[in-house]
């Protein structure tokens, strides 16, 4: 690949295939047929070129940031649990504020030996683009 127009591109741009099932990839590169995408940082390739055939342009993917350590913990008046960040975004119990979502995580608590575990959530906050 050439770069025909990889040179001009500039702009960010991700790749998706067209069924929009799957990874987004980041486009290094593209020429009239092919999308040259980046690979995980795991492959011994470091990229592949797509055929546009199969695959779309797309949103880039979302990134999600820890903030739980920014958060605190509260029940307001009716005894509801709340969780707030940033001193003016609240949660309740369903968790569906715009831009945060909840993760599970299992966590290790005392020795190794004990072999004991609790579960933990943490709370991510969307990376705007």
């Amino acid at each position: 690949m050439d770069g025909l127009f990889g040179a001009a591109m500039g702009v960010k741009q991700y790749v998706q295939h067209k069924s929009g099932e799957g990874e987004t990839f980041f486009v290094t590169d593209e020429t009239y047929v092919s999308w040259r995408i980046k690979t995980p940082p795991d492959s011994s390739i470091l990229f592949y070129d797509v055929p546009k055939s199969e695959y779309r342009l797309c949103e880039p993917p979302e990134k999600w940031r820890d903030v739980s350590e920014q958060c605190e913990l509260a029940q307001d008046s009716s005894n509801v649990q709340c969780v707030y960040h940033d001193g003016a975004t609240r949660f309740v119990t369903a968790w569906n504020g715009p831009g945060y979502r909840l993760r599970k995580v299992l966590i290790s608590v005392g020795s190794p030996q004990e072999g004991l575990s609790t579960w933990a959530f943490i709370v991510e906050r969307k990376v705007q683009p």
